[in-house]
């Protein structure tokens, strides 16, 4: 195997291995404006609908305890109308 070779494979695995989380675990949610409140049992968050909330679960969560849906009232306003 030529050196160029050996430098080309070596950079194809590194970038293969390197990948940012989102590239990993693509999920596609539709751009629809349906608030949900998640909370893990310590604070709460909102998200634009329950996809994105399911997706960060399933993408960011990295091993913690999952979100789950609660009343948007728990959430603070995140100033949409």
């Amino acid at each position: 195997m030529s050196p160029f070779s050996f430098w080309i494979l070596l950079s194809a695995i590194l970038c293969a291995t390197l990948q940012p989380s989102s590239a990993i675990c693509p999920k596609a949610c539709p751009h629809i404006m349906d608030p949900v409140c998640g909370t893990d049992g310590r604070s709460f968050t909102w998200f634009s609908n329950g996809c994105l909330m399911r997706a960060h679960n399933e993408c960011e969560r990295n091993g913690e305890k999952p979100l789950r849906e609660v009343d948007l009232s728990n959430c603070e306003d995140p100033g949409w109308e």
